[in-house]
């Protein structure tokens, strides 16, 4: 097997938001089925603050949150004891920095001979991730939205467009570093 691809997906509004307060501040249903499709099985590469957004999007305890599932989920987070002795949920992988993270999905997907791992978020994971990023999946919004959290700005002259699939409203575009 040749070495797995490093991919980011994210979905930003015209002015580059992800996020505000800890949630996504739009409801596209059609992202979410998009996000858990192009990801499937995939290693998934998160910070703390984005694995507590999915949980308070499941309505449920962050420490009590599972994996996303089908996916092994990397969280990059500083407290190695946010789960607590053992705790640690099946599926779920710790690293204490966005490098750390990127090293334990790489050594997941070549043993389990996954093709893609795939950087989740949030802003400052993709802020220090994105140069090595090979692929970006973008669901671009075409409204801008009050935001807390941004995503970084991109080299347009470093990427190319393979696909662009338009809805009403956003389009998903998937690009490729040149």
């Amino acid at each position: 097997m040749t070495k797995p691809m490093i991919s980011l997906i994210a979905a930003m509004s015209k002015n580059r938001v992800i996020g505000n307060k800890n949630k996504i501040p739009w409801n596209i249903p059609e992202d979410m089925a998009y996000l858990r499709e192009t990801t499937r099985g995939k290693p998934l590469i998160m910070g703390r603050a984005t694995y507590e957004s999915i949980a308070n999007y499941r309505q449920i305890d962050p420490k009590k949150q599972r994996a996303m599932p089908g996916r092994f989920n990397v969280l990059v987070t500083r407290d190695m004891g946010y789960f607590g002795a053992d705790q640690i949920p099946n599926g779920v992988g710790l690293a204490t920095n966005p490098a750390d993270a990127l090293s334990r999905a790489f050594d997941f997907a070549v043993q389990e001979n996954i093709d893609e791992i795939f950087i989740f978020g949030g802003a400052q994971i993709y802020k220090e991730l994105l140069n090595k990023a090979q692929r970006l999946y973008l669901t671009e919004i075409d409204k801008n939205y009050d935001g807390d959290s941004f995503f970084p700005e991109i080299q347009n002259d470093a990427w190319a467009q393979i696909s662009s699939d338009k809805r009403d409203g956003f389009a998903f575009n998937i690009y490729d570093r040149k």
